[in-house]
């Protein structure tokens, strides 16, 4: 069984391991990387600055997951923006 961004109980209705689900059909898979992509690419040709991070392996916890390197990210964006070398600024 191949579990997918659907989500748990959509994927495992496909095959019928959930009664009364009714799989993929009426909720198909949604191109949520890709949007997101979008609305952030568009962020940065209104000249603002982002960092994506993919996180190989993990599912939709990265947080608790790989806690340590989700964690240092915000700490690493932090620590920059307080030594005044940040590319963004706050209230921009």
């Amino acid at each position: 069984m191949k579990l997918t961004a659907r989500g748990l109980l959509t994927d495992l209705g496909e095959p019928g391991a959930v009664l009364g689900r009714p799989g993929g059909e009426p909720y198909p898979p949604q191109p949520t990387i890709a949007r997101t992509r979008t609305v952030l690419e568009r962020y940065a040709e209104a000249g603002r600055s982002y960092e994506e991070i993919v996180c190989t392996g993990v599912g939709h916890s990265p947080h608790i997951e790989r806690a340590a390197d989700f964690a240092a990210v915000p700490r690493r964006t932090v620590e920059t923006s307080e030594n005044g070398s940040a590319s963004d600024t706050a209230g921009r």
